[in-house]
């Protein structure tokens, strides 16, 4: 956080890795120096990016909201690479030191490895979403493990969305999105 503000303070385009921060206070701040700024934040790998997303965010914003029956979102983490926590191909280095923001106040102390894995990793598709239908989700329920995996249900565009969340052990990331309608289903498969 105090590295991105101060380079925006200084009128720097910025290319962060998630997450950029770890709460909403720190976010925000960020979100207003960004608007006085000159400059702007990206975020690495978010697949709002990606060609395929755009062409998919084209063909479900061509429809009527109103035919989507339901939305299954899914983020299968694997062992592909790397572990939000310092993990590397199966090897621990280190944990992430967080002394210099602090998680939200909101938060119990010990769902802060399941907080940390969820933006690190399985707010892709939370974001996906939002990005997609160019709204924010509602959420309803979740239940989700100490690992941060599981499920949440939310609506967007008041259509039901159901997100699935899990670590895994395969060698490969899985995520996606099915978009159920009165007449099709529309699927988005993220390698």
């Amino acid at each position: 956080f105090h590295v991105v503000h101060d380079l925006l303070k200084a009128n720097k385009w910025i290319l962060s890795e998630k997450p950029i921060c770890i709460n909403s206070k720190y976010g925000n701040k960020l979100l207003q120096t960004c608007k006085i700024s000159s400059s702007n934040v990206m975020t690495g790998y978010m697949k709002q990016h990606d060609l395929g997303v755009l062409e998919f965010k084209k063909l479900i914003t061509s429809m009527k909201f109103d035919e989507i029956i339901s939305i299954n979102a899914y983020c299968f983490m694997g062992n592909s690479y790397a572990s939000p926590f310092g993990d590397f191909k199966g090897l621990q280095l280190e944990e992430i030191d967080y002394r210099e923001q602090s998680f939200p106040k909101w938060l119990p102390k010990d769902l802060t490895r399941s907080f940390e894995q969820f933006i690190n990793c399985f707010s892709h598709i939370t974001h996906l979403i939002d990005f997609i239908f160019n709204n924010s989700l509602d959420l309803y329920s979740s239940l989700l493990t100490k690992t941060g995996e599981g499920q949440i249900i939310c609506k967007i565009c008041d259509i039901p969305v159901s997100f699935e969340f899990s670590r895994g052990n395969q060698y490969e990331w899985m995520e996606g999105i099915r978009v159920v309608t009165r007449n099709n289903v529309y699927t988005l498969s993220l390698p």
